[in-house]
């Protein structure tokens, strides 16, 4: 069996990852993924029970069963001493909040998880992983907040921004084409089937085709100036 192989070849290797080899079998296998390669299982290192932040250990195999490469992260921590928290989960949210400067509403739940994260000389403290779907200022922010100090030790922007393209007005037709003549309907609709907004009412050369820098990634026209999201 693949994870059965992983713990052995973790063994076997543990002084080079400065690894216990008889922690090896308390490796909580957190991912399995199979690619064109073969089979790669990742491996959570933890801190009596609190993951390690960043702490993976991950064994690549081919399609033989073969253990091809081992890569490792903070995986001298596993088995360290579990940190102690002391605060309410609403004060660690409240600090994150405050320093994103989150305002209105969000794009989804805020997740919070306790995390044990390395400190000086080989030692770790508790801190809290919030995760912030904010809509103001746009962004899937990541915090790490110190437990004992409240301290911001680190923010990330996960979300993934993309430039898209469109017609847009510049500032609008009136001005784009210096015509105070324009209505809001095709002019040569009849009266009985004008309608507000239509989009035969402005002339193509009131369009300007630019480039929308900075959207989501979601597929909507979302991003730091406007959001269509349903």
């Amino acid at each position: 069996m693949p994870i059965e192989t992983a713990r052995g070849a973790l063994r076997s290797t543990a002084r080079l990852l400065s690894l216990d080899a008889d922690a090896v079998d308390t490796l909580t296998l957190v991912r399995r993924r199979e690619s064109l390669s073969g089979t790669h299982l990742t491996f959570e290192v933890s801190a009596g029970g609190t993951p390690v932040d960043g702490g993976i250990v991950t064994v690549h195999m081919d399609h033989a069963g073969a253990v091809r490469l081992i890569t490792a992260d903070r995986a001298d921590l596993h088995g360290s001493a579990p940190p102690r928290f002391t605060r309410r989960e609403s004060q660690i949210i409240e600090t994150a909040y405050r320093h994103v400067g989150v305002r209105g509403s969000l794009r989804g739940e805020v997740t919070v998880r306790r995390v044990a994260y390395p400190a000086e000389k080989r030692s770790i403290r508790a801190g809290w992983r919030v995760g912030i779907p904010a809509t103001s200022p746009l962004g899937d922010w990541d915090v790490l907040v110190d437990d004992e100090t409240l301290e911001i030790v680190e923010v990330n922007d996960l979300l993934r921004y993309a430039d898209g393209s469109g017609y847009v007005f510049i500032p609008n037709p009136v001005v784009a084409l210096c015509d105070h003549t324009l209505e809001d309907w095709d002019p040569e609709d009849p009266p009985s089937r004008r309608r507000d907004d239509d989009k035969d009412a402005v002339p193509e050369a009131a369009y300007t085709f630019v480039t929308l820098r900075e959207l989501d990634g979601s597929g909507y026209l979302t991003g730091p100036f406007v959001a269509t999201t349903p």
